[in-house]
């Protein structure tokens, strides 16, 4: 059962089902691709989690952040305009 403290929060969530639902109707991605997405964001949660009582694991934790940022600042192709 789903419990949301607002209407606004609800709509909101089934909003997102539905575009889920979408991406996976149009095969815009791979199940096994979002599944691996999924346990790799859990898995850094738990590490964010283990890290407030291990400051050892905090400042991998922070190397690791530092090197994903340079790695997108340094991708030319992160420098191209968006298109509208």
């Amino acid at each position: 059962m789903l419990f949301f403290e607002t209407e606004e929060e609800a709509n909101e969530a089934l909003l997102d089902i539905c575009l889920l639902e979408n991406h996976r109707d149009e095969r815009s991605f791979a199940e096994a691709d979002l599944r691996a997405m999924w346990l790799h964001n859990a898995a850094l949660l738990a590490a964010q989690i283990l890290a407030l009582s291990d400051p050892s694991l905090a400042e991998r934790l922070g190397a690791r952040r530092a090197a994903q940022a340079a790695s997108v600042l340094d991708d030319e192709s992160n420098a191209a305009p968006l298109s509208d």
